[in-house]
């Protein structure tokens, strides 16, 4: 190799010895004296791109029965059937959510009996619930959405979220959880 071939090498130990006083640490790069000339690719020498394939993709199902909107923010159910009586477990939120805005747009309040919590019920729907251990009743109205719990299957847990005052009311405040009968009393549609 000729001193030239070294002359990248020096130049640039030279910039960043003026520049701070580094040491580069690097592989020598030899500068070619020649160098080689490489044409550019013409249009006819490039391969045409063959067009992707459009796959229409299936619709999302969704995981709680969709609301419809109907003039200002009044949700009402997109299914026309009655709701049933129905078997499941009630759950109750309290001191983490207590004075923090419902889905209602009020602001949730541990220590009243009414406040409840439910995935696809119209907000303002009443509901009788019936502890069935000790066959205590109580009525209260949909204010929020929830419970989201969901086991290791991705089933949903329980049906209805209840406030600590109805967890007491119902006699499951220190068990958490509790199976439950729900009657739908009335459904009612708050305009938010």
């Amino acid at each position: 190799m000729k001193i030239s071939d070294y002359f990248g090498w020096i130049m640039l130990t030279a910039f960043f010895g003026y520049f701070g006083g580094r040491l580069l640490v690097a592989a020598t790069f030899p500068v070619r004296a020649e160098a080689q000339f490489i044409p550019a690719t013409t249009v006819e020498t490039v391969p045409a791109i063959k067009a992707p394939k459009v796959v229409k993709k299936k619709k999302a199902v969704p995981t709680a029965k969709p609301f419809k909107v109907i003039k200002e923010k009044t949700l009402v159910p997109a299914t026309k059937k009655k709701v049933k009586d129905y078997l499941g477990v009630a759950s109750w939120y309290g001191a983490y959510f207590h004075g923090k805005l419902m889905a209602c747009g009020k602001e949730f309040d541990m220590n009243n009996p009414r406040h409840a919590a439910h995935r696809n019920l119209p907000l303002g729907t009443n509901l009788e619930i019936i502890n069935l251990a000790n066959n205590k009743k109580l009525r209260v109205t949909i204010l929020d959405r929830g419970p989201y719990t969901k086991d290791n299957k991705g089933k949903y847990v329980r049906e209805v979220d209840l406030s600590r005052a109805a967890a007491c009311q119902l006699g499951f405040i220190n068990e958490g959880l509790a199976n439950v009968k729900i009657k739908v009393l009335k459904t009612k549609n708050l305009r938010i």
